[in-house]
């Protein structure tokens, strides 16, 4: 749990209906998938491809004083909490505490889901393409500049934006392997033109309502 302060106010949330079976707690989902200790949920943001930008992700570095993965790059994320009143108001309250950024649309579920294994402990991992108010009504080319990312010191240290190349180069090292191949998923929906909304699942899941306070 970040200490960075909480949203000023509520935000409402366009959930496509294809991501609806999200839309559960995380005791409903650890209760579904008892092979998994807890739950993390990754934040793919990116700026937009115009005729002499490239598409760029926001990553972070983690900060040095972290016990796991010190100085290497994640997208924003976190662990998915029981005060969440579903998955999905995870994402959104783990892109605020990281970056100060207000989400207000999921575009897709980004791959299958991740395993993560740390001692006897398994954790899964889901990944989400989001949009954010504060990238709205601006235009592309000045995106970079103009949206302040605002980190929360105790979990990480610095941002960029950085296109698929520099990814596929390790110019910025990603917590692990896995992760990697999620952000290039990422690029690669985005450059097939992919207008389909929604994702896929991990196990079974009941819909819920359809907005995100």
């Amino acid at each position: 749990m970040s200490s960075f302060p909480p949203s000023p106010q509520p935000i409402q949330i366009t959930i496509p209906p294809t991501l609806r079976q999200h839309t559960i707690p995380l005791s409903t989902f650890l209760t579904r998938n008892p092979q998994y200790t807890n739950l993390v949920v990754g934040a793919l943001i990116f700026q937009p491809l115009t005729p002499t930008h490239p598409t760029r992700l926001l990553i972070l570095q983690r900060a040095s004083t972290e016990q796991g993965f010190p100085n290497l790059w994640e997208v924003p994320g976190g662990t998915s909490d029981t005060e969440d009143p579903t998955i999905l108001h995870s994402i959104a309250r783990e892109t605020f505490e990281e970056t100060g950024l207000k989400l207000t649309r999921f575009v897709r579920e980004v791959g299958k889901g991740v395993e993560l294994v740390m001692g006897k402990t398994r954790w899964f991992k889901l990944s989400f393409e989001i949009e954010v108010v504060e990238m709205q009504g601006k235009k592309a080319e000045a995106v970079v500049d103009d949206v302040e990312i605002r980190l929360d010191p105790e979990e990480h240290q610095d941002y960029k934006w950085v296109t698929e190349q520099e990814i596929r180069e390790d110019l910025y090292p990603i917590t692990t392997a896995e992760q990697k191949e999620v952000m290039l998923e990422g690029f690669g929906l985005r450059r097939a033109g992919d207008a389909e909304i929604g994702g896929s699942c991990h196990g079974h899941h009941d819909a819920g309502p359809g907005d995100v306070p």
